[in-house]
C-alpha cells in the first residue's frame, strides 16, 4: 500500500470508510480493501491508482509491495512513501493446461533463463521507472498538499 506520508494511516483496520485505489488485475488488493471496509475504486491500470492517491482522490493505493518498494524508495515519491506493513504474501505461479507436459517443461525453461534474482531486481526497478512517468504525464492536477 501507498500512502501519504504527511498523514498516513496507523493500521491496515485505519482504511474502514476510506477510499482506497486499486487496479482491475489486482483482486486480492480488491479483497483485502472490501474486507477492510474501505470504499474501493477500481482504475484500469496500477499508474491510474497511484496517480489519484498522489493527487488525493484516494487515501491509498493497493498494489503488490514487491513493485511498489522500488518505485517509493525514489526521490519523487517521497511524500507518498508511507506504508503498512505486507499482508497475504503470496507467490508468483506459472500453470498450465493439464497433460501439456510439453509446455510446462518449455515453461520451466523458460524461466530458468530469466528467473534470476538480478533479473526480477531489474524488472522490478524498470516497472518502477515506467509507472513513476506514467503517473508524471498522466497527472493532470497538482500533488495534494
Amino acid at each position: 500500500m501507498a500512502m501519504r506520508t504527511d498523514r498516513p494511516l496507523a493500521s491496515w483496520e485505519a482504511l474502514k470508510g476510506r477510499v482506497v485505489c486499486v487496479s482491475e488485475a489486482n483482486l486480492s488488493g480488491q479483497r483485502l480493501a472490501a474486507r477492510l471496509g474501505a470504499q474501493v475504486q477500481l482504475w484500469r491500470a496500477p499508474a491510474v491508482a497511484l496517480m489519484h492517491m498522489r493527487t488525493g482522490d484516494c487515501d491509498a493505493a493497493l498494489h503488490d509491495r514487491a513493485l511498489l518498494d522500488p518505485l517509493l524508495g525514489k526521490r519523487s515519491w517521497e511524500k507518498f512513501s508511507a506504508t503498512l506493513p505486507p499482508v497475504e504474501s503470496s507467490t508468483l505461479v506459472i500453470a498450465t493446461a493439464p497433460g501439456r507436459g510439453d509446455l510446462a517443461r518449455a515453461v520451466q525453461r523458460a524461466m530458468a533463463a530469466i528467473g534470476t534474482a538480478d533479473r526480477w531486481l531489474l524488472r522490478r526497478e524498470k516497472w518502477a521507472s515506467i509507472v513513476s512517468f506514467e503517473v508524471y504525464r498522466d497527472q493532470v492536477a497538482a500533488d495534494c498538499h
